[in-house]
């Protein structure tokens, strides 16, 4: 059950939904060689507002080869589709201005070579790649969000002692908008930090830096930021673990009239095991988001809490129950909103 269907500030408008996730995993090793196919798929029905149905999916297929004990060559692909509920994105604050949401489609394409193993003295990793970006729906105003990207990204960790690397990482990214030459821009990324794992119970990477953007065209001002990335992992004891994640990014624009965005995002996650049958996590986010556009500069500041148990009555089947929270809070009010999802179901694995 849904209590705030189309995101609005004064909404009570309550809705029961089904879903379905089927879920495909093939893997496939022989010699060096390393192949993997995961599909997903995503079907939702609402009892109310039937037009608002959808399906998502999601292929990602992946390839490895082992030049030698060490070196890894890796293409990944990614090829997704996802519908964009009235209330959310373009129609964040304006729900029903729609009679349908909008629905984006995402492909992507990146390939390198992983160089050292996991207590190697040196480790490298070479990515390079490409993605598309665009909305399916309403072609005469979103194309002008269709977005082109080609980036390098290598990464290396040296070991300094004990468990502990020193890591560094780079990133440059060009981002074209063909329709929309304005948000035109290249986007640059330096970090620099430690990776430490003490002991089997911690792990903690600290990245922290530099990032960029310069705008090909003179209608939006070049931009930087200080850039972080924290991960944090604690299990105090058996069947207990703690994780933090924590990032700096600039990100881009995902209403029609804006141009890029600097999120803040942060995640704790809790999961507790009683035993082989029983467990429950608990995650709680928050982000901040200054959104940037030609005219103006807003806030828009979200809360999430997800609380999930389930019971793993056999080898095939467990059954869940979750609690989904969502809130906004925004410098421009008509914004906000606070919704509530309450969800039971199972899941069969063959």
């Amino acid at each position: 059950m849904i209590d705030n269907f189309f995101y609005e500030k004064n909404s009570t408008e309550n809705v029961n939904f089904i879903k379905l996730q089927p879920k495909l995993n093939i893997q496939t090793q022989f010699e060096r060689h390393l192949i993997q196919l995961l599909t997903e798929t995503e079907h939702v029905s609402f009892q109310k507002f039937s037009q608002d149905n959808y399906s998502n999916f999601r292929i990602s297929p992946s390839y490895q080869y082992k030049l030698a004990t060490n070196q890894t060559l890796f293409v990944n692909a990614l090829l997704k589709e996802q519908y964009e509920a009235r209330g959310t994105g373009l129609t964040l604050g304006n729900a029903q201005s729609l009679s349908v949401g909008d629905t984006k489609r995402n492909s992507k394409i990146h390939g390198g070579l992983l160089y050292g193993s996991k207590d190697s003295v040196a480790k490298l990793s070479l990515t390079f790649g490409q993605e598309h970006n665009r909305y399916t729906t309403r072609r005469e105003l979103t194309n002008t969000l269709d977005k082109e990207s080609v980036f390098i990204n290598p990464s290396f960790d040296y070991l300094i002692g004990g468990a502990s690397y020193l890591s560094t990482e780079l990133k440059a990214e060009q981002i074209t908008y063909k329709r929309n030459e304005a948000l035109s821009k290249n986007k640059y990324v330096g970090l620099i930090g430690f990776k430490w794992q003490p002991s089997s119970i911690t792990d903690l990477a600290l990245l922290l830096g530099y990032q960029e953007i310069q705008f090909e065209q003179s209608a939006l001002a070049n931009d930087t930021a200080f850039k972080w990335r924290v991960n944090v992992g604690w299990q105090p004891l058996e069947g207990l673990a703690f994780t933090l994640l924590s990032e700096r990014d600039f990100s881009e624009a995902n209403k029609l009239q804006d141009s890029y965005r600097l999120v803040d995002n942060t995640i704790l996650t809790i999961r507790k095991t009683w035993n082989d049958y029983f467990d429950i996590k608990a995650s709680f986010g928050y982000s901040t988001e200054d959104v940037i556009s030609q005219f103006q500069l807003s806030t828009e500041d979200y809360f999430t809490t997800q609380v999930s148990m389930n019971y793993q009555r056999n080898s095939w089947l467990s059954l869940y129950f979750k609690y989904d929270y969502k809130g906004l809070d925004a410098s421009i009010t008509e914004l906000e909103y606070q919704r509530n999802s309450l969800s039971l179901g199972f899941t069969v694995r063959l």
